[in-house]
């Protein structure tokens, strides 16, 4: 019990300590500007039939080995009739699209900044890219050095035109990579066939606090979780209030084509910064927001554990030491060491508080004389 209770009071003593507080501080300082000053990416990964690029940057050449370019009349005519023999697949119109220079050949192009398109899947399989009217200077996840006079360098294309790629060719066809905001998914509504069919996400983030420490930056999972079917997914940069700009590629869907959904796949990562993501359903008034906070940092980052643990761990080291060094100090200044403390409490032989004087012997003086002032004995007689 002795034991036990001078263990509590050693904890309790080392817990008031001023260098362990002084510690406490500091890592409750260093937790939070690791947490505040984060950079934070997303991961994306999906299934859809339907996806939403504003284009940015120069990573945004898309090759197709076999496909339709239709791009649209000025003016619709409505007297024109398709032909049975018509090489062109059916979304070439001719009452509203030109008649295609090459039916499903080669097409090569690099979308301009500020582009905007639609990529879905129909639901016999084929990839159909729209081209979209410029994107709002809000939609756009980086200003443009120039207002683009194209939205695509090639085969005139302009707002309004249409890109087609049969089923077999899609499957055929590379990746289409590019760095652009995204939106995976559209508001799903009766009689939607494009949506977001299903898809995980990853919240990553690296800290500025990797600069002055002896690590190399690590990107760190804080936070995931999956989409449901039919949601509207996109990043965004909170803190300029537009969305984040992502880089990313489009596939056909893995193997087990034919038994399901047609779709494609997409796998973006978002530039480093403050990113959210955004998640619409439909019904709701405002998309949900995903952010991770600090719980979610200190909860899985074992960066932040570990150095939490060091510098408890120092300070326990710090204040044992400074107990050694004040109980030699108490030491010292006792007198030396503690047998010559007892031996010197002790009293000597003979010695006490109140040392009592020895008793003469009777007769008195060396003389056998009696002292002054004493009477003589009563038997003793006088002088003759």
């Amino acid at each position: 019990m002795g034991r036990f209770r001078f263990a509590v009071l050693a904890i309790r003593r080392i817990a008031r300590s001023p260098v362990v507080l002084a510690a406490l501080l500091l890592s409750l300082v260093f937790a939070v500007a690791g947490m505040v000053f984060v950079e934070r990416s997303f991961l994306v990964e999906a299934e859809t039939s339907y996806a939403e690029l504003a284009f940015g940057g120069d990573a945004n050449t898309w090759n197709f080995p076999k496909a339709t370019v239709c791009n649209p009349l000025e003016t619709p005519d409505f007297t024109a009739t398709g032909s049975g023999q018509d090489a062109a697949p059916p979304v070439c119109n001719p009452m509203l699209f030109e008649t295609p220079v090459e039916a499903g050949g080669e097409v090569t192009l690099t979308w301009s900044c500020g582009a905007r398109v639609s990529v879905q899947s129909d639901v016999d399989g084929a990839l159909v890219v729209s081209v979209l009217e410029p994107a709002p200077e809000e939609d756009r996840a980086e200003r443009c050095e120039r207002e683009p006079s194209v939205p695509a360098d090639a085969h005139g294309i302009v707002p309004g035109s249409v890109i087609v790629v049969a089923d077999a060719d899609w499957r055929a066809t590379g990746a289409l990579p590019f760095q652009a905001a995204a939106t995976l998914g559209e508001d799903i509504g009766p009689g939607s066939v494009h949506y977001l069919q299903s898809g995980r996400w990853e919240a990553r983030q690296t800290s500025p606090v990797y600069d002055y420490i002896p690590l190399h930056r690590i990107t760190e999972v804080v936070k995931s979780g999956s989409f449901s079917l039919g949601a509207e997914v996109q990043v965004t940069d909170f803190r300029l209030g537009r969305p984040a700009l992502v880089w990313g590629h489009i596939t056909p869907t893995a193997e087990d084509f034919d038994n399901s959904l047609a779709g494609f796949s997409v796998v973006m990562v978002s530039a480093p910064g403050k990113t959210e993501l955004r998640l619409a359903h439909f019904g709701l008034r405002e998309p949900a927001t995903i952010r991770p906070d600090w719980v979610d940092t200190a909860i899985t980052s074992p960066l932040f554990l570990a150095v939490f643990a060091i510098l408890n761990l120092i300070a326990v080291i710090l204040q044992i030491l400074n107990d050694a060094s004040g109980l030699r100090r108490g030491e010292a200044s006792g007198g030396g060491s503690g047998d010559a403390a007892i031996a010197k409490a002790e009293p000597r032989a003979g010695e006490g508080p109140h040392p009592v004087p020895p008793r003469p012997p009777d007769g008195g003086g060396p003389s056998g004389q009696k002292g002054a002032g004493e009477k003589p004995d009563r038997d003793t007689p006088g002088p003759q």
